[in-house]
């Protein structure tokens, strides 16, 4: 955004893919920074524990290593992508070519491998559903990020667009998870649970009760869907601004791209149809939890004694 301050009108008409990259990536990345980062990581550095309000995540070393291991590398993406966009505005290429090759392509796949083993570590009892739709975002960013480094790696300029397409579509993508975060500290606003943390329930709690592990399963897989969704629905929208989603060379491309998530967001519901696969992928549409999610103010209290006493 601030690239498109900076340009003049006769360049911005010239190079109208670069500037709407910028102003609508950015745009992006504001809401997820703001809406599904801050608050997590401003009650973290508050009260020293990781969470995803109203639930804890677990408090064990190995556990926190994990969530570290993850955590420096989406950042090390964020901010490098940022970067590398911004230098998309500048006359000369060269930075933004010689930053991608030698420290970004390195720098994305150590983020896919650190979220893929996060996936795998347990670290909150989602559900095999909501696992299943992260190993679909996975692969569909890992497969935009290659497509993108085909289209620049072929000689001449014509395929220049295309690895436009597929490097706005893996950064809007790869915050997905982020949007994510976004609709849950929303609904936690709104229900008045966000900056309560002292209350917030431990998720090796929930799964003791059957009842309620299935709903807070529905729940997260409803706003995993809603998520793909969502972020798919502004990637069609930024798609249009920049020109390529109708009477464009590229088309097919963009519809391609936007029809992914759907189609998993589809296969992923159907395949509660499926005899004898996990009762997870049965979830129910659930915008809220049916079951108290924060703790009596008397646990609290205990709680955080027995914690001073630790220290």
């Amino acid at each position: 955004m601030v690239g498109r301050a900076l340009t003049t009108t006769g360049e911005w008409r010239n190079r109208a893919l670069v500037t709407d990259a910028n102003i609508y990536v950015s745009l992006w990345y504001i809401i997820v920074i703001t809406g599904g980062l801050l608050p997590t990581l401003s009650i973290a550095f508050y009260t020293g524990q990781w969470c995803a309000p109203p639930f804890n995540y677990p408090s064990q070393a190995i556990d926190k290593k994990v969530i570290i291991l993850h955590v420096i590398p989406a950042t090390c993406w964020l901010f490098g992508s940022t970067a590398m966009l911004f230098a998309t505005t500048f006359e000369n290429f060269n930075l933004h070519r010689e930053i991608g090759l030698c420290l970004m392509q390195t720098i994305f796949v150590a983020f896919l491998a650190s979220a893929m083993y996060s996936l795998v570590s347990d670290l909150s009892p989602l559900g095999k559903h909501v696992q299943l739709m992260e190993w679909f975002l996975a692969f569909g960013t890992w497969l935009y990020f290659v497509l993108g480094m085909y289209f620049i790696a072929q000689p001449g300029t014509e395929y220049h667009t295309g690895h436009k397409i597929c490097m706005v579509t893996t950064m809007i993508t790869a915050s997905g998870p982020g949007f994510f975060r976004v609709l849950r500290h929303f609904r936690e606003l709104v229900t008045g649970r966000l900056f309560r943390p002292s209350l917030f329930t431990n998720y090796s709690e929930v799964p003791s009760n059957e009842r309620n592990w299935t709903n807070l399963k529905s729940v997260e897989s409803t706003y995993f869907c809603l998520a793909f969704i969502m972020t798919d629905a502004y990637l069609l929208f930024v798609f249009s601004r920049m020109g390529v989603l109708r009477d464009s060379e590229w088309s097919l491309l963009c519809w391609m791209v936007v029809s992914f998530p759907v189609i998993s967001v589809l296969i992923s519901a159907l395949l509660r149809f499926v005899p004898g696969l996990n009762n997870d992928f049965s979830f129910s549409f659930a915008l809220n939890y049916d079951f108290t999610t924060l703790m009596t103010q008397e646990k609290g209290i205990v709680s955080a004694l027995l914690q001073e006493e630790k220290l």
